[in-house]
Order: C-alpha cells, then sequence, then structure tokens
C-alpha cells in the first residue's frame, strides 16, 4: 500500500468515527424514541404478570364463559385478591386469606344494591351490610352455623 492511499484510509477511518459519534450524539435518542411505538390494542385471553422467578403475581383473564376478572396472587402463589363481573353481570371484589378463603366480598348487584359480607375462617358468612335498590341500608349477623342472629334497623 502506497503512502497516499495508506492516508486515504486513516482519513476514511477517522471520518467514519467522527461522523457515527456526532450522529449518534444528534440524532440517536431522537430517532430511538421515534422507532418505539406501542400498539393501540392488544387482543388476548389472558395475560399473566410475573416476578423474576417466572411465578405469577397477577392474571387478567376472561373464564370458558367469557367473564373477565383480575386475580392477584401472593410471594406463596395463593390467590388474595380478585375483580370480577360474573355471568349475572354482577361486579365483586374479593378478599382471600392466606389459605385462599375468601374473607371480604364487595358487589354490586345489576339492580343497584351493593354489599359486604364477611366471612370467618371456617368460609361461613357471618356479616353482612349493604344498601338496596330503594336506598334502605341493612346490617345482618348471622352464627357461625349460618343461623341468622340479628338485624339493624
Amino acid at each position: 500500500m502506497t503512502r497516499k492511499e495508506w492516508l486515504y484510509a486513516m482519513l476514511a477511518l477517522v471520518g467514519g468515527l467522527v461522523g457515527g459519534i456526532a450522529g449518534s450524539r444528534l440524532f440517536g435518542p431522537g430517532a430511538a424514541i421515534a422507532a418505539e411505538t406501542y400498539p393501540k390494542s392488544i387482543a388476548a385471553q389472558e395475560f399473566k404478570l410475573v416476578d423474576r422467578d417466572g411465578k405469577a403475581r397477577a392474571l387478567l383473564h376472561s373464564d370458558p364463559g367469557g367473564d373477565p376478572s383480575l386475580e392477584f396472587y401472593d410471594h406463596a402463589g395463593k390467590l388474595r385478591a380478585g375483580l370480577a363481573i360474573d355471568s349475572d353481570q354482577e361486579l365483586g371484589f374479593k378478599l382471600y386469606d392466606p389459605t385462599g378463603k375468601a374473607r371480604i366480598v364487595f358487589a354490586v348487584a345489576t339492580d343497584g344494591a351493593s354489599t359486604v359480607r364477611l366471612f370467618d375462617a371456617a368460609g361461613q358468612a357471618r356479616e353482612l351490610m349493604g344498601v338496596d335498590t330503594g336506598g334502605e341500608p341493612a346490617l345482618m349477623f348471622y352464627a357461625s352455623d349460618g343461623k341468622f342472629l340479628r338485624q339493624l334497623p
């Protein structure tokens, strides 16, 4: 290689490096952000959020009847909370204990009545608080065997 060819090769190399550095400084981040686009819609039957170990922590899915639910799981993989619309179109939010039993259930019926139910460790409803469609409140208490005890008002 002659001295002139060597000089041209070095100039091309240096020019390429300077151009690459300048281009990345001037246009790099903007070009990367512009290239990062997100879809307007994603369709699936299930979305699962997993932790770094691959354990499910949240699940958004529809049941075989097409009713949607959003569920949250603890570190042990137990269901701890769920939000769902059932086949009767009632909306419910459930909180579960560490054994997986529902302990508190919030519900809104299609007629507008709303309730809060508290359950004991055996899964028996012990308290019901609600407001009916006419706006009348009620508070009911039940024994451990499910027998009605008293109501307010």
